[in-house]
């Protein structure tokens, strides 16, 4: 009954919108039929620190209503993703039991992408989501459910020993694949590229590579890198790499010198508004050439940034509490020159797009503390667990991804990609050596 339950919530899972959420109510049976082994595991579980840390995160996070200025704007719906851990407990040793659903559960996301792209499926757009990404409303996260079911497809594709269920794998691989190019995104893109070269290198010096079947399984992995670098490809990153720097580059001007003379003195004159076409005309010669130097993507990500390292400074301890993100960016605008919020549309918002300058906002430096360190034990411990079960060879690449992915999006603040980072840090334990002697 848990075997079937875990299976049929991690294929949902995956799949946003009314579907993941019965999938996690799935994963939430699951997770009560998992008590028992979880108990019996118990030492071994709460032993590692990566578990006791990521609990007490959540428990900070939760705490920290208690001296927020504004906990009714308190996002704390990612703690759902903590269903996963007893769910996952009976299955440490058998990690095919997750990555197979996972997997599925992305084939099937691809598949409703793939629908809403071609039109075959117009009505998709109701259940909460847009056609671009499925049926979520916010392309990234499914690029990222995507890249982990990616990695988890290529590893089962390099070390299952039928050649049936290798085939199996490369199709679930390749539909992943074209799961992260319809997101359109480009960071989704980026860390597969790197996710996939990681999993290639560490296939090529394992020493539990099957042998005979190199070949083919190197073909795979270069058919699948080189889908993704031509479609990394197809921007201009010169010009976005260069217009990045322009902005970092911006916030250690001279204060003292008036917001206006800075604006002057840092970008080309002009003179009156241009239309949308002509500022992207504009761009092509030169990438700095803009009056909302900050207006970007990109741009509100390094203010977001600066603007947390500010906050943190302010509160360096606890932070300013659950919820309190908008608020204080909203009091902190007032203290910066116009064009490094006021002037910038979305800079106040309760999402930074980062998972920790939203921690270091509202719970501080111990947040900080306590979310740094599960990041790096966790990435230690998931890519050793590589060495000694090449079916895992994946988990640590995958796992790297997503801490890349989460410096840029805010993974944490809700189940859909929450859940996913508890799979990933139960999938990093080592399974039970032996029963203990009575």
């Amino acid at each position: 009954m848990h075997i079937s339950l875990l299976w049929i919530a991690f294929v949902l899972v995956p799949i946003a919108g009314p579907l993941q959420h019965i999938g996690l109510l799935l994963l939430g049976v699951a997770g009560v039929l998992g008590l028992p082994a979880f108990y019996h595991q118990r030492r071994l579980i709460l032993a590692r620190p990566a578990v006791v840390l990521w609990l007490s995160w959540w428990l900070l996070a939760f705490l920290s209503l208690l001296w927020s200025p504004d906990p009714k704007h308190a996002v704390l719906d990612g703690v759902w993703g903590l269903l996963a851990i007893p769910a996952m407990a009976p299955i440490l040793s058998r990690p095919r039991l997750w990555m197979w659903p996972l997997a599925l559960g992305v084939a099937a996301q691809a598949t409703v992408q793939i629908t809403a792209w071609s039109g075959l499926i117009a009505t998709w757009h109701i259940w909460g989501g847009n056609a671009n990404g499925g049926l979520h409303s916010y392309p990234p996260y499914v690029g990222l459910w995507a890249f982990v079911g990616l990695m988890m497809s290529c590893a089962l594709m390099v070390n299952m020993p039928s050649r049936t269920w290798r085939i199996v794998a490369w199709i679930l691989a390749v539909i992943a694949t074209i799961s992260i190019v319809l997101t359109v995104n480009r960071s989704s893109w980026a860390i597969a590229i790197g996710g996939l070269f990681l999993l290639a290198m560490r296939w090529a010096w394992s020493v539990h590579r099957p042998r005979g079947q190199w070949v083919a399984s190197a073909a795979a992995l270069l058919t699948l890198l080189v889908i993704l670098t031509v479609s990394f490809a197809q921007f201009n990153m010169d010009t976005k790499f260069e217009l990045a720097r322009h902005n970092a580059g911006v916030l250690v001007v001279d204060t003292s010198v008036p917001p206006q003379d800075q604006a002057s003195a840092t970008t080309a004159p002009t003179t009156t508004p241009h239309s949308d076409r002509d500022q992207g005309s504009q761009t092509q010669h030169s990438p700095i050439v803009s009056t909302r130097r900050f207006d970007t993507s990109a741009g509100k990500r390094i203010l977001w940034w600066n603007a947390g390292w500010l906050l943190l400074c302010d509160r360096p301890v606890a932070g300013h509490g659950a919820g309190s993100i908008r608020r204080s960016l909203a009091h902190l605008e007032a203290e910066l020159p116009s064009e490094w919020g006021a002037g910038v549309s979305g800079f106040i918002t309760f999402n930074p797009h980062a998972s920790l300058v939203a921690t270091a906002i509202e719970q501080g430096g111990i947040g900080v503390a306590l979310l740094l360190s599960v990041a790096l034990i966790v990435a230690v411990s998931s890519w050793r667990r590589g060495r000694g079960n090449s079916a895992l060879i994946g988990l640590g690449p995958a796992w790297i991804g997503l801490l890349l992915f989460s410096f840029t999006h805010a993974v944490l603040l809700e189940p859909y990609t929450s859940v996913l980072v508890s799979i990933l840090l139960m999938a990093s334990l080592p399974p039970r050596a032996a029963r203990p002697s009575r």
